[in-house]
């Protein structure tokens, strides 16, 4: 192990002067050269690249409200040279844009801008030889008022699905109703203010979500954004009798079902399971369903039922039946 370790010295020792020569420093002489003449040359070159330049809205009233606001940037594609738009990108920081509310303020309370305009602040920060080939938004754009406003109601589109073997219990905002900020005129025509759940999954625990209010162009929602809650609860099932209930019989008839009784089977939450009786439930044998076709079996109907169970099933479905007749009560006058 020595004698090898010796001998790649002795290589080292012995060949390492020789290529750290003259003629290799040389070499990377060239080499360094050529390479800086080679970025000179390419940084000459005319390129073009975008540039976010910030916006800033100035001098808006105490007490006013800025019900949509302006862009935060404008982007434009700059050309020039390499060397020049490298300046810009890494040694210069573009000054904001500046759009002073005094100068634009209008009975409309809308404050619209071409961007042409707002881009000769721009231009006189950078070189001469520098040229805006492209911009956007075409214009700048707020909208704003004096506070004015009022208070809606959160409207609630769509909702959240429970996985199988799971029930939704129960939905919940965490606001009933915002305060919106826009003109009179706009106010006028809004009544609510709308979030929407995009939750295609199906949840099997409780999900909280945070819901952007629907944007109305020209108002303001205070808060933005509202939380969404959704709660679960594990499904297990349970099973009850009801009596069946003869409904709509003349008074001369008499149905007598047999069984008397039914079972319902269902399923319903954890948190439920004790709270749901026999009481909550109504079966019916309706006259309407009498069998026409002469059938010893007669249909039954569930009336009434918690809203808290789900996939409800009698047992059975149909039971067989007798109608008796009723005979009137004697009366005085008979006897």
């Amino acid at each position: 192990m020595n004698e090898k370790l010796n001998t790649f010295k002795d290589l080292i020792r012995n060949y390492l002067p020789k290529l750290w020569n003259k003629q290799f420093l040389i070499f990377l002489f060239f080499l360094f050269l050529s390479g800086a003449f080679w970025i000179f040359q390419a940084l000459n070159e005319t390129y073009e690249h975008e540039f976010k330049i910030p916006v800033e809205v100035t001098n808006l009233p105490e007490g006013y409200v800025m019900t949509t606001a302006a862009a935060s940037f404008i982007e434009v594609e700059l050309r020039d040279r390499g060397i020049t738009l490298m300046n810009y990108q890494y040694g210069f920081n573009f000054k904001p844009i500046v759009v002073d509310h005094k100068r634009y303020a209008n009975h409309a309370e809308h404050v619209r801008i071409p961007t042409k305009d707002l881009l000769k602040q721009l231009s006189s920060q950078m070189a001469s030889s520098t040229q805006i080939i492209l911009s956007k938004p075409d214009s700048i754009e707020y909208y704003y008022n004096n506070g004015v406003h009022k208070r809606v109601p959160v409207v609630l589109q769509g909702n959240v699905k429970a996985e199988n073997g799971y029930i939704l219990t129960q939905t919940r905002l965490s606001h009933d109703s915002v305060t919106v900020y826009a003109s009179e005129k706009l106010l006028e025509n809004i009544h609510e203010a709308r979030v929407k759940v995009n939750h295609s999954q199906a949840i099997s625990d409780t999900t909280q979500l945070t819901l952007d209010i629907h944007p109305v162009k020209g108002a303001k929602f205070e808060p933005e954004t509202v939380e969404f809650h959704a709660y679960v609860d594990r499904l297990v099932q349970k099973k009850v009798k009801a009596t069946i209930r003869p409904e709509g019989f003349p008074k001369d008839q008499l149905l007598l079902p047999i069984p008397q009784e039914v079972d319902i089977v269902f399923q319903v939450g954890m948190n439920n399971y004790r709270d749901i009786t026999e009481k909550q439930f109504i079966v019916v044998a309706s006259y309407q369903d009498l069998p026409k076709d002469g059938s010893n079996y007669y249909p039954l109907r569930l009336r009434l039922a918690p809203k808290e169970v789900k996939r409800i099933r009698l047992i059975p479905e149909k039971v067989e039946y007798v109608i008796e007749k009723v005979l009137p009560k004697p009366t005085a006058a008979d006897s």
